[in-house]
């Protein structure tokens, strides 16, 4: 399914009266999918070959680690994609 964010009123996938453009005239696309992703690689070299896609959000190619410092001291949060570009 996709959807374009308005900055005013309603858009419906088509762009409705409201699509969202870019300065330099390109649309912006919301993409929600509404079942699991088997691979997020997948899914950016799919967007990579379409005519006319300038970029895309979806991040394949980074491991996640944060390490959040709180009262009670530091924890690791790792958010490591099993589905991502060398993943693990």
């Amino acid at each position: 399914m996709v959807w374009r964010r308005p900055s005013i009123g309603h858009a419906d996938p088509l762009g409705g009266d409201f699509p969202l453009v870019t300065s330099e005239g390109h649309n912006i696309l919301d993409v929600i999918f509404t079942s699991p992703i088997a691979s997020l690689a997948e899914v950016a070299e799919s967007l990579e070959k379409v005519n006319g896609v300038v970029e895309h959000g979806v991040v394949s190619k980074f491991l996640c680690k944060a390490i959040v410092a709180s009262e009670s001291g530091l924890s690791i949060v790792d958010n490591i994609p099993t589905n991502a570009v060398g993943g693990v």
